[in-house]
């Protein structure tokens, strides 16, 4: 008994006029209605393979990572996927188009094709509105109903009910944007290719005959001046120039194995292809892996060094387990080195005062800032003010954390400004504070003086003028700013007998001791009275 071949009912047929139309992956071996023309082959799996291998793709890793880090608008990024199996699949695509486009298609049946494409897209695009207006009205209404519940309704409810619609919401329609990206590239890809194809023939059409059959011959001259394009011509397609030849075949033998010989062959060539893609992608997936066991997996971490400071938190984001281990160690422990040291603050004296005095015992130097509260350096107000209050010759009684701060102004701090107030001692050494009026400033002194052992000789108050420079700059005026305390540092000094060691000067050498602490807390930070009574053994 013979065998016999139905023509339309052979896969190749089907795959190639789902290709042509602008379809791939499972949609290459289904009907018009959805359903399979033929029962699922290993092609079909493998198709399907990069659905059923996510787990290991790194793709899909990076995409998972993401989405829990920033969501869904980091998730649209996953609509271009650069796997081998997508490249391979894309390339599959594009072979299936170009064997089965008409060559010798019109130019209106060409236009017809972009319409069909655009007409795609329109609906595309109307069912992700759809899908948004929809989702957002039911998660709006939703909130609604969870308020006015009885007993379980309320704020926690909606939140909850919000929080589960959105990420199912946000799910769908990054699927449907994904395939509204995906599908405007293919339009605009066909778009151009085909309105490209046929500026190409017109051009070739316009070409007077006699320069085409010197090139062409004379009868393909003709069919390029008179044929090529005509509505109704014979369909130009590699697939349908195939088709052709084996039609051509007499013996029917050699017809139908010439048939399952090229369709066996290019199915098993795609085959084979996806197979190949498929392990690379594994391979690499393998190697990434590696590298994540090695260094562990990739964590985002807040630290906050300073529990009260609220605003101040240090950020390692995305940063392997075994690598973030050590950074947070090594920050920790710089944070808790430099927290209490004054970084590039130079504490010095005048140059007069350095030569004709020995060094003072115990100084404090007060730190204020326009900023209430750590982070101080907020530079963003045009009133910023950073302000340092030295206090020479400290009395060891008042170095308290309740009298120190109460002699800068206490928690709300004091008017800082252009009045500038020089207290002379008999110490031979000076108080200086800027105040917003020549009373605040006097109050101010009078707020610093217990703190010293040196006593008033002279007080001068003068008024920084904008005049000059200063008129033209306004960053050179200092304009009237509350200032509050912030932190203090208290220097002690001990004369040494041994020349070779500390800080030498025409009086001698001297060893510093320093600490800092905290003033802009409300409460007195604990380890205070540690830090001074360590500071106070100095020079004993």
């Amino acid at each position: 008994m013979a065998i016999g071949f139905v023509v339309k009912t052979l896969a190749s047929r089907l795959v190639r006029l789902n290709a042509s139309n602008g379809k791939f992956g499972k949609e290459l071996l289904t009907n018009a209605d959805g359903s399979l023309t033929v029962k699922p082959r290993k092609i079909l799996s493998l198709i399907n393979l990069e659905n059923k291998t996510n787990k290991g793709n790194l793709i899909d890793v990076v995409w998972d990572v993401g989405k829990k880090i920033v969501g869904f608008a980091i998730g649209v990024i996953n609509v271009i996927r650069f796997s081998a199996q997508a490249i391979y699949s894309f390339l599959v695509q594009v072979g299936f188009v170009i064997s089965t486009f008409d060559w010798n298609a019109s130019d209106e049946a060409l236009k017809g094709m972009i319409e069909g494409q655009n007409v795609a897209l329109a609906g595309t695009v109307g069912g992700l509105v759809g899908k948004t207006v929809g989702w957002g009205v039911g998660i709006a209404i939703g909130v609604g109903i969870s308020f006015v519940i009885p007993v379980i309704g309320g704020a926690a409810l909606a939140s909850a009910v919000t929080l589960a619609a959105t990420k199912e919401a946000l799910q769908e329609l990054g699927a449907s944007l994904k395939a509204v990206i995906r599908q405007a590239i293919q339009s605009a890809a066909t778009w151009a290719f085909i309105n490209g194809y046929i500026n190409i023939r017109k051009m070739i059409k316009n070409v007077p005959l006699e320069k085409l059959e010197a090139i062409f011959g004379k009868d393909r001259a003709k069919f390029l001046k008179e044929q090529w394009g005509n509505k109704g011509g014979v369909n130009y397609s590699f697939a349908a120039q195939t088709e052709r030849n084996i039609e051509a075949i007499n013996n029917k033998y050699l017809k139908a194995f010439t048939e399952q010989a090229i369709e066996e062959g290019i199915e098993s060539f795609i085959e084979a292809g996806f197979i190949i893609a498929a392990e690379i992608d594994n391979a690499y997936a393998q190697s990434k892996l590696q590298a994540k066991d090695a260094l562990g997996t990739e964590r985002s971490v807040v630290i906050l060094p300073d529990k009260d400071i609220k605003n101040e938190a240090l950020i390692f984001a995305d940063i392997p387990q075994n690598l973030l281990k050590p950074a947070i160690q090594t920050t920790i422990n710089q944070h808790r080195l430099i927290r209490n040291r004054d970084i590039g603050m130079v504490m010095g004296l005048p140059a007069e005062e350095y030569t004709r005095v020995k060094p003072q015992s115990l100084k404090l130097v007060v730190t204020l800032f326009s900023v209430k509260e750590p982070p101080f350096f907020n530079r963003k107000s045009d009133n910023f003010a950073w302000v340092t209050i030295s206090i020479p010759d400290v009395k060891r009684s008042a170095l308290d954390w309740e009298k120190i701060k109460a002699a800068v102004g206490g928690a709300n701090g004091f008017m800082w400004g252009r009045y500038r107030a020089i207290a002379a001692l008999d110490t031979q050494r000076k108080l200086i504070v800027n105040a917003a009026s020549p009373t605040e400033a006097e109050h101010m002194i009078e707020l610093l003086l217990p703190m010293t052992e040196g006593k008033l000789q002279t007080l001068n108050i003068t008024e920084e003028k904008k005049a000059g420079v200063r008129l033209t700059r306004r960053k050179l005026q200092k304009q009237s700013t509350r200032v509050y305390p912030a932190y203090c540092t208290v220097m002690n000094w001990k004369e040494l007998t041994d020349p070779n060691l500390g800080r030498a000067n025409l009086q001698g050498n001297y060893r510093q001791a320093k600490g800092r602490i905290n003033l802009w807390t409300e409460k007195e930070p604990l380890g205070t009275k540690e830090i001074i009574r360590e500071l106070l053994k100095v020079g004993v």
